[in-house]
Order: C-alpha cells, then sequence, then structure tokens
C-alpha cells in the first residue's frame, strides 16, 4: 500500500482470512510517504458504517484504526507486515511520529545524471 489511501483493502483481507491478523499481515507491505497529519486520511466510524455496514462493525476495525475515526495510516500500520519510508531521512522522521512501529528505509527511486 502506498500511504494509507489503500488501506480499507486490509479488511478485505482479514474477511478473506477468517479475520486472522497474522494470515493478513503477511500479505500487506506499507510504505508511508508524506509525513505530516494532513496526510493521514481519517473517516467517521458513522462514515465507515454507511459505507461498510455491518460487514465490519466499527468495533472489530477500531482496534486497527484509531478509536475515534478510522485513520488510514494506522489502519496499515497495523495491519502491514513491512512497513517502509522512502529514504532513511524519512524513515527516521517517520518513526517519531509512529513510536512502537518498526519503520525500515528504502531508496525510493535513482536517477542517473
Amino acid at each position: 500500500m502506498n500511504e494509507g489511501h489503500s488501506s480499507l483493502l486490509t479488511l478485505e483481507l482479514l474477511k478473506r482470512n477468517g479475520m486472522d491478523t497474522d494470515r493478513t499481515r503477511d500479505l500487506c507491505i506499507f510504505t508511508t510517504h508524506t509525513p505530516v497529519a494532513a496526510a493521514f486520511d481519517k473517516f467517521s466510524y458513522a462514515d465507515v458504517q454507511k459505507l461498510l455496514g455491518e460487514e465490519f462493525p466499527p468495533e472489530n476495525i477500531k482496534k486497527y484504526a484509531g478509536v475515534d475515526n478510522l485513520n488510514a495510516t494506522y489502519l496499515a500500520l497495523n495491519l502491514s507486515k513491512y512497513v517502509n519510508g522512502v529514504t532513511n531521512a524519512h524513515m527516521e522522521y517517520s518513526r517519531r511520529l509512529f513510536p512502537g512501529y518498526h519503520l525500515r528505509g528504502i531508496t525510493n527511486g535513482v536517477h542517473p545524471l
């Protein structure tokens, strides 16, 4: 997943894997690109329930995505086995934003001169 925008896919993977968190994590890699709060999508659980219905009760989602709102970044962080930033400096900054999560640094791209 690139940023938290696509993190709702983890809910479908949870469902397909019998709500097995470990099996779901084994399938997910998360890359965070934009280390500012404005980039972390948040949705009210009332809106989430309108869209997802009873299939994913908010009580089941809150343990992965946050108590007050569904935070797409935390949903991705909590349901991914591998998490990275796009540079080592970005990784270090993101580790301060998300203490307790193991983020790795990768090179986003190499461009020849």
